[in-house]
């Protein structure tokens, strides 16, 4: 909760432009941060602990990026998504919308809308679990720029992993939706079907002709 807070602090400060560099490397941490746009600036302020970078632009838009150390076996499951839940509580400025599990830069992550009580502003975090880091991304822009979701995509692709292993080794793997079984399944349903029939028609054939045969038998 407190880093969540620390990095609504920032969206709120005024910011000087850093023109050096277009990309800021954290090798300690595996990561790097660019601007997603020519529109966006550094911050130059002095960041609360673990918080790596900041970066803004004219509209409103901000984007924090916070890592620390975790353990070497620190994954994003469901008893981490619940600490995350559960550390917003109904008394806070900041209340918890909702949340869903996606995959981002190949990596199992927690996405996750923050509502700012007294803004018409909201913050879209992303917590994600790598290189024995968690990181999380929060996004803050202002209500009206909620519901664009290809321009936020865009600017948390902005957030990259560096080093020998780019996009470490994930185990997760996405449920084959239920979907994609069905024609599967239609398919088999369908040729064992085919074959009954077939079956059946012979059957009835065989029995036709021996009673044919047996006809012709009576006449002699």
């Amino acid at each position: 909760m407190l880093y969540t807070l620390a990095a609504i602090s920032c969206f709120f400060l005024q910011l000087e432009p850093d023109t050096t560099s277009g990309v800021k490397e954290f090798p300690a941490y595996s990561c790097r941060l660019r601007l997603p746009d020519p529109f966006f600036t550094w911050s130059e302020k002095e960041l609360p602990p673990n918080f790596l970078a900041e970066c803004r632009n004219g509209t409103g838009i901000s984007l924090v990026l916070l890592a620390r150390d975790a353990p070497d076996d620190a994954k994003l499951d469901d008893s981490t998504i619940a600490q995350i839940r559960n550390s917003y509580r109904e008394e806070d400025p900041v209340k918890l919308m909702s949340g869903k599990l996606i995959v981002f830069k190949d990596v199992p992550c927690y996405q996750y809308l923050l509502k700012i009580k007294a803004e018409d502003s909201f913050t879209v975090a992303r917590t994600f679990a790598a290189h024995q880091k968690i990181y999380t991304l929060f996004l803050n822009l202002p209500g009206d720029q909620l519901d664009d979701k290809e321009n936020r995509n865009l600017i948390f692709d902005a957030f990259e992993f560096i080093g020998e292993s780019q996009t470490p080794e994930s185990s997760y793997k996405p449920p084959i939706p239920e979907t994609r079984k069905k024609p599967y399944k239609l398919f088999t349903n369908l040729l064992k079907f085919f074959f009954v029939i077939v079956i059946a028609i012979f059957a009835i054939g065989l029995w036709y002709r021996n009673r044919n045969l047996r006809r012709d038998d009576d006449d002699f």
